[in-house]
């Protein structure tokens, strides 16, 4: 298996980056009184951050020993 860090950070990069994208545009359409719209993209919402936990758990199973943050946060040392 070939998975570095920059790999996983990769996919949160963009998963950040979508649920971002969706939060401005929730609020772009609550201040346009889009309200009806509004349910579709929280939902959106719900699923990315369903990826996010997802890859959280990849994380932790892979262990992988140049993921620093997550050796920090959870002590967990790759030798």
């Amino acid at each position: 298996m070939n998975i570095k860090y920059k790999d996983i950070d990769a996919i949160s990069y963009a998963l950040c980056y979508a649920n971002a994208m969706l939060d401005f545009k929730i609020e772009e359409l609550e201040q346009k009184g889009f309200n009806n719209a509004v349910a579709g993209y929280r939902a959106k919402k719900e699923e990315i951050k369903e990826g996010i936990d997802a890859l959280q758990k990849i994380r932790k199973e892979l262990h992988l020993k140049d993921d620093y943050a997550y050796n920090e946060v959870f002590g967990v040392f790759n030798v």
